[in-house]
């Protein structure tokens, strides 16, 4: 054998010893047709040609034998035996791990965190609950399609190609895309998914991990103060609606008929449109509606709740135009119908649970 790999055309290579001692060489592959060989030995040839795409990478390890460690997106090469295999890049071996750094040093992190890391990285994690090892074969290659360096390169590969990548006779690859894809998607902190569809890893964290990294940075009493924020906000109108109604009746029930004690609560709470709550707006006869006042009036369905949209608007029919006052979402308004429900069923409790049930869509 010799020790020198030849191409043609000729192009330049990098000639190193690896961890075992082997003499390799490292080239970049230019665009169109290349003969790989040494002594005339080993051969390679591109047989469909190489498009206009970057270069391929490839690792001549002693010069008696060739691995591909990064392809071209597109290209597609014959080997004088079978198709090089993600499996021979096994990243929790030192050797190897040490062969891909070598290339490309930049992607230490992602291949530690989300490829390869005794079992402990996303990837292997992905395999261990779906009982095989699609999501290790499937991150290998996109690695090896991201290790290129050269100024231009495209980087990665689309879904379609990952998943020729990946087939051999008896494998199913029908809920590879549920089960590995979206879960890399979800996990994997520095694969990317570029404009025209490619996916590939980079020195870079993506959205997921930044959300994530954000969320275990944050103390649970943080995220307790900032749910309640976000609730209080989403929640807002209805809740001071609401308020303001049970402060009324309160001092209602203790004389109190001034409208201008209304206003005043109702300007505290936050409320600007209380006139659709009175019964009357006298200056010293203001009443709240009662239960039987409002009957079926002012009421919407509650944003959120699990409502049976085909029983309340058939059978209710209460739901208007336009947007709807913060009392009529409220579930106060739908409790107090509820209660208008079961005193005209002579204070019968099962239509008030009924209707209750039809509009928070509880068993």
């Amino acid at each position: 054998m010799a020790n020198y790999l030849l191409t043609d055309p000729a192009v330049p290579r990098v000639a190193y010893r690896n961890a075992f001692g082997n003499w390799c060489s490292r080239i970049v592959a230019p665009r169109g047709d290349i003969r790989i060989f040494a002594d005339g030995s080993t051969c390679i040839s591109v047989a469909d040609g190489i498009p206009s795409t970057p270069a391929t990478t490839f690792l001549a390890s002693g010069a008696s034998s060739l691995h591909a460690a990064a392809t071209l997106p597109t290209s597609r090469w014959s080997p004088p035996s079978d198709r090089a295999s993600s499996k021979a890049f096994d990243f929790n071996v030192d050797e190897i791990a040490s062969e891909i750094r070598t290339i490309n040093p930049s992607l230490s992190e992602a291949i530690a965190h989300d490829i390869g890391h005794g079992g402990d990285s996303q990837v292997e994690q992905i395999d261990l609950a779906n009982g095989n090892v699609d999501a290790s074969e499937a991150a290998r290659v996109i690695l090896i399609a991201s290790l290129s360096s050269t100024l231009g390169a495209i980087h990665g590969l689309r879904e379609y190609q990952l998943v020729d990548c990946l087939q051999r006779p008896g494998r199913g690859l029908s809920t590879f895309k549920a089960n590995v894809l979206d879960n890399l998607a979800t996990r994997a902190w520095y694969l990317h998914n570029s404009a025209d569809g490619r996916l590939f890893f980079k020195n870079q964290q993506n959205l997921a991990a930044k959300l994530r990294s954000t969320a275990l940075s944050l103390h649970a009493e943080t995220v307790d103060l900032m749910l309640r924020k976000h609730l209080e906000s989403y929640f807002s109108a209805s809740i001071r609606v609401e308020r303001y109604c049970l402060q009324a009746l309160d001092i209602e029930s203790r004389g109190e008929r001034r409208k201008g004690m209304h206003e005043e609560l109702a300007r505290g709470f936050g409320v600007t449109d209380i006139r659709p709550l009175l019964k009357s707006d006298k200056a010293n006869g203001t009443r709240m509606f009662t239960p039987a006042g409002l009957a079926a009036s002012l009421l919407a369905p509650i944003q959120g709740a699990e409502s049976n949209p085909a029983v309340l608007p058939a059978r209710r029919g209460r739901v208007g135009s336009g947007a709807p006052h913060p009392f009529a979402v409220s579930p106060l308004r739908h409790l107090i119908f509820a209660i208008h429900e079961t005193a005209v069923a002579d204070n019968s409790l099962e239509p008030g649970r009924q209707y209750l049930r039809d509009t928070f869509g509880q068993g």
